[in-house]
């Protein structure tokens, strides 16, 4: 989940318990707005504390927030999004104080919510509404150019009125054009440390200010928040010395191995390299070139790689935010997640959640790809303190695969790497793996990596499925982890 989005004057985080009288007295009780709201007017100081209780418990696991000044922290408004079809994502509520409106606030506020649909949640598009005699909604859906769909009756919950409601939608590709149509090169992110003169000078031979026919789009990529250039650094400066403000953008269309940029966008940060315009202080020649830059790309390069772990077909990798498409296709196969004791996923916002878990609290939990594919197809993972044990060098072993890739001995190639991982490199005793009855597939994973049945529960309560089954607790020592080996 995503707790707290950050605007240049206002932030959404969820909701405090000091923020009962602000939000009473902001919006709440405020009937200039509430009456463009569905929600009940609240008018004492108890109802605002019982009040803020249920918008605590609310917001823990949906994607609504309270609206904060960034400089006081005061709550001043209410927003959300919700996801009505899978994908596809609608805001339910932007509430702003009435003292607080006519500053900008709502437009940043929206922005920041289709941030989070679009380049967070991966939304096909987003849906907005609002009365037709709401001026102020109505010029914010066109300042972002929705387009209108259609006008729908709806009878107000609090006081029963019957309502009119405006409804239009902005899909992703309106969405990205437009915001590449307003960036500058200052509002791009750089990716690289230095810029070679002598390409500079090359480029220099042809480029022609005043004709951007021949400019090649800069390829730009939205990560963690931010526009980060993908190639191009050096037409960007050079369209900087010339004057420009402005080039021509396009968005990667390829899906790369974005954890080298990662690595990239922050040594420029710790460089106070921030957009390129701080690369003109670091233009250097080819061979200060080759021995700064490429040698750091080489280095970085290789931590990446100790990161991760590799098999004659598979590469395991951690977990990144951009997988949670990868994560969906296969985990909302029905035959997937229910025979290892978790529901079939219903939207790419349930993998997020998902992802957001693995890199909080789940240090050895890792995407399962093919090698030169950045798709993840499944998951293999060694956790602590689980149902089978609570020893510090015991851990279990977890894992699900895409149904694709049954029957390719691909599963049993994953697990064994980190069995190994685990024996090698993490010191452990003992790996413990378990399976339900009924399900062949993952037995036989198991008979083959070496575990042997320590005991069987036939009533084992499934959490995740609300439902008891028969589980098999297996275990491997390190023991006889070895003598496998030899």
């Amino acid at each position: 989940m995503f707790d707290l989005l950050i605007g240049k004057n206002i932030i959404l985080r969820k909701a405090k318990e000091k923020d009962y009288k602000s939000m009473l007295n902001n919006v709440w009780g405020d009937e200039e707005v509430y009456k463009w709201m569905l929600y009940t007017p609240t008018t004492t100081i108890e109802d605002a504390k019982e009040r803020l209780k249920r918008s605590i418990e609310f917001q823990r696991d949906h994607y609504a927030y309270f609206i904060a000044l960034k400089d006081t922290d005061e709550a001043i408004g209410l927003c959300g999004i919700k996801e009505y079809e899978p994908n596809r994502w609608e805001e339910c509520g932007i509430c702003i104080g009435t003292k607080y409106q006519h500053k900008g606030y709502g437009k940043e506020i929206l922005s920041l919510l289709l941030d989070l649909a679009f380049n967070k949640l991966n939304a096909i598009d987003f849906r907005y509404a609002y009365y037709p005699d709401n001026i102020k909604s109505k010029k914010l859906a066109e300042h972002f150019n929705f387009k209108y769909v259609e006008a729908e009756e709806m009878i107000r919950p609090w006081d029963q009125a019957n309502k009119i409601i405006d409804l239009c939608i902005l899909n992703r590709v309106d969405y990205l054009n437009d915001i590449l149509n307003k960036l500058t090169l200052k509002d791009i992110q750089p990716s690289q440390l230095y810029i070679s003169n002598k390409k500079l000078n090359e480029i220099n031979k042809w480029f022609n200010p005043n004709d951007l026919s021949n400019f090649e789009p800069i390829p730009l990529k939205y990560i963690n928040g931010e526009f980060v250039i993908v190639d191009g650094h050096t037409r960007a400066i050079l369209a900087i010395q010339k004057g420009l403000e402005k080039v021509p953008f396009i968005i990667e269309p390829e899906e790369w191995d974005w954890e080298m940029y990662y690595e990239c966008v922050n040594e420029c940060k710790n460089k106070n390299i921030n957009t390129p315009y701080d690369l003109l202080n670091y233009i250097i020649d080819d061979e200060e070139y080759d021995l700064k830059w490429n040698k750091w790309c080489d280095n970085m390069q290789e931590g990446i790689h100790k990161k991760r772990i590799y098999t004659a077909r598979l590469e395991l990798r951690k977990w990144r935010y951009e997988d949670a498409p990868y994560m969906f296709k296969y985990a909302k196969d029905p035959d997937v997640g229910p025979i290892a004791g978790w529901p079939p996923h219903k939207s790419i916002n349930d993998s997020l959640v998902i992802i957001s878990h693995f890199l909080d609290h789940h240090p050895y939990c890792f995407a399962i790809c093919l090698k030169d594919s950045v798709e993840a197809i499944g998951c293999v993972e060694l956790k602590t303190h689980t149902d089978m044990t609570d020893k510090e060098l015991e851990y279990e072993l977890g894992y699900w695969l895409g149904k694709p890739y049954w029957n390719k001995g691909i599963m049993t190639e994953a697990a064994s790497a980190l069995i190994d991982y685990g024996f090698e490199n993490l010191g452990l005793n003992a790996i413990w793996c378990g399976y339900y009855e009924g399900n062949l597939r993952s037995k036989r994973v198991q008979e083959k990596l070496g575990f042997k049945n320590v005991y069987k529960n036939n009533d084992l309560y499934i959490k995740l499925m609300n439902e008891t089954r028969v589980g098999y607790s297996n275990k491997m020592t390190k023991e006889e982890w070895q003598l496998k080996r030899k």
